[in-house]
């Protein structure tokens, strides 16, 4: 399921191949119920509150991992906290291009 998470894009960071696991985006993916249920939980985040909506990125998730062979039921549940930071980017890659697109550093 995570490897089908890395398909769904952030388009804000268009010039950098950003994807919603590579950016920490996503806190958590579990079958709360075991997988023959079939339902799947998403816990998400977005880097600010001003982002218009986190549907935007939501709903492709969902669409995408309704996809995974097994899954019938994606429930996502949006948090604020532990609130996002560039820390939580997975990419080295990933990374540095923004730190320099974006002028983001490390405290």
């Amino acid at each position: 399921m995570w490897d089908a998470l890395r398909d769904i894009r952030d388009d804000m960071f268009y010039t950098v191949d950003a994807n919603i696991v590579g950016m920490g985006y996503v806190y958590d993916l579990r079958m709360p119920d075991g997988v023959a249920s079939g339902r799947v939980e998403m816990t998400f985040t977005m880097p600010h509150r001003g982002r218009p909506m986190y549907r935007y990125l939501a709903n492709p998730a969902v669409a995408r991992l309704r996809q995974v062979p097994g899954v019938q039921d994606v429930t996502v549940v949006p948090v604020w906290d532990p609130p996002w930071s560039p820390d939580r980017m997975r990419s080295e890659e990933h990374t540095s291009e923004l730190q320099s697109q974006f002028r983001i550093s490390y405290a």
